[in-house]
């Protein structure tokens, strides 16, 4: 059964501060339309970044198209870019992926990089200005570059919008948290896919909060050994983003700490566009990548954290 979040107390946030911009793509070459929907993971060795990158539509019955990358940093704040996407539209014109892949969210099980994605398919006529829903899909790759896809959506397209999705595996199931316009909705599976998904259903309504009073989306979820699921949620309220964090002791029920959002003295969370946050071994520290737009209006990558970071925990993690 799925509870619906409620906020509880006035506890105190994590208070991120902004470090800058830290990944900006080349003018040219792949990634000239600009880079955003940074998801990350820790390898053991190093940091792991996948973004979304605009590229050239496929065919001209697709709207547009995005491509994924990827980069690596040894500290996640300086990065060297991939010389190639990892994963781009598929070929088959059947494809729930025909148009696009984006919005990746990314866990690795230590042996795995297990990489959710946003897809987009061809719309029915031949002068799209929108490209169709086509749900999110699924690869996974050994090496994290060499990604094999799974044939069939883990979580199919709906009536609104589906997307900015967010990974853990959780006492070796799947939860993936992911945006249904305008709320919150989780999917679960076994890591070895020997059943289908289940699409579990809500687990944050929009009207809930205030600040989400439009819509809730682009969820960053992560968790603690021994200890509880976090989710650090963006929601719009009269054109204004926010972002809250809200815990769970079961990866269902979720509580806000605060039933205000999350504030800082130099991170301007308002014009953050996707962000994805890793939590240290020690309670309170995290460190965020963000997507924005830069003077020109291209999309960068720029990286927050709390003052103090040790070794960042694993989305991999048992209740």
């Amino acid at each position: 059964m799925i509870a619906l979040v409620i906020a509880l107390g006035h506890a105190a946030e994590p208070v991120f501060n902004d470090r800058g911009i830290v990944l900006a793509a080349p003018n040219i070459g792949p990634y000239a339309g600009g880079i955003s929907a940074p998801t990350v993971v820790f390898d053991g060795k190093g940091y792991v970044m996948y973004f979304e990158t605009p590229r050239a539509a496929t065919t001209p019955d697709c709207a547009d198209g995005f491509a994924i990358g990827r980069a690596t940093s040894n500290n996640g704040r300086n990065w060297v870019l991939d010389a190639a996407e990892i994963l781009g539209p598929a070929i088959d014109p059947d494809a729930m992926d025909r148009c696009g892949v984006s919005q990746p969210a990314v866990v690795f099980d230590g042996k795995v990089f297990h990489l959710f994605y946003s897809q987009s398919r061809t719309k029915r006529t031949s002068t799209a200005t929108a490209n169709r829903n086509g749900g999110i899909g699924y690869a996974t790759s050994e090496n994290g570059v060499d990604f094999s896809r799974v044939d069939d959506a883990v979580v199919p397209p709906a009536s609104t919008a589906v997307g900015l999705a967010s990974a853990l595996i959780l006492d070796g199931q799947f939860y993936l948290y992911y945006s249904q316009y305008p709320d919150l909705y989780v999917a679960s599976g076994p890591i070895d896919l020997s059943t289908e998904w289940s699409l579990d259903g809500l687990v944050m309504d929009h009207d809930d909060q205030d600040w989400s009073a439009t819509w809730l989306l682009s969820a960053a979820a992560l968790c603690r050994q021994g200890g509880e699921v976090e989710i650090f949620v963006g929601g719009n309220s009269g054109a204004v983003r926010s972002i809250g964090r809200a815990t769970s002791p079961d990866a269902y029920e979720f509580e806000f700490a605060s039933d205000d959002p999350l504030t800082s003295p130099t991170l301007d969370i308002k014009n953050l566009k996707h962000w994805d946050v890793i939590a240290g071994k020690a309670v309170g520290q995290y460190m965020m990548w963000y997507a924005k737009d830069d003077l020109t209006g291209r999309k960068v990558i720029g990286m927050a954290s709390t003052d103090r970071f040790g070794r960042p925990l694993s989305r991999v993690c048992s209740l």
